[in-house]
């Protein structure tokens, strides 16, 4: 998603503007950063679970 982000916002037919195009990437970003949170937090539930530790 960041990157189709990234792709739309430097592209030609962008038209929204600077300030708007530095939201989305941020937005992207955050996006990003909330999923890695999610996964870290599935994981450590899964080990409290179970014990086992997955990769």
């Amino acid at each position: 998603m960041r990157a189709q982000v990234l792709d739309l916002i430097t592209s030609q037919d962008w038209k929204g503007g600077a300030a708007a195009a530095a939201n989305a990437a941020l937005l992207a970003r955050f996006y990003e950063r909330f999923g890695d949170q999610a996964v870290s937090v599935a994981r450590r539930l899964e080990f409290t679970v179970t014990g086992a530790v997955l990769v």
